[in-house]
């Protein structure tokens, strides 16, 4: 891609980035401030899930729930977060492993993570540090995720 088609992109990403900041949170779209402390790795994982057991969607860490841009922390050392060690937390910490593309610190500010529908799954209690994506049969209403919180789905 050249330097002039990359320039392009990033405005586009810019603009669709600001639009879903601009229309707020929706079923396919969910913010995640981190402005009072950092998200845990399984409080990520978990709205990935959630998106995953939706539609699909986005994630966009760094942006609080009124839609003001606070800005992602770093997610690892050096003071930075490796997109790649990311998408690995959310396979590794999803049974079968769920699908994630995280892009780099959007502006240096944001996590952007983008989540694609997962056809009838359901979250099911497996242990407290690994969820377990099983096949949603419709004879169960409601599944059990670590920590006791429970989605209807």
């Amino acid at each position: 891609m050249s330097l002039r088609h990359q320039g392009h992109f990033v405005r586009y990403l810019a603009d669709w980035i600001a639009r879903l900041i601009e229309d707020g949170e929706t079923y396919e779209v969910e913010f995640k401030g981190e402005r009072r402390e950092r998200l845990n790795d399984r409080d990520l994982v978990e709205a990935v899930v959630c998106l995953a057991n939706g539609n699909g969607g986005v994630l966009l860490v760094g942006v609080e729930d009124d839609g003001v841009v606070s800005g992602a922390r770093a997610r690892h050392e050096a003071g930075g977060t490796d997109p790649l060690r990311v998408q690995a937390l959310i396979a590794n910490m999803t049974q079968p492993p769920l699908s994630a593309v995280v892009g780099p610190m959007f502006g240096g500010r944001l996590l952007v993570t983008v989540v694609r529908h997962v056809s009838r799954i359901m979250l099911t209690r497996c242990s407290l540090t690994r969820w377990t994506v099983a096949p949603f049969t419709g004879l169960a209403s409601e599944s059990v995720v670590p920590g006791g919180k429970t989605w209807i789905r």
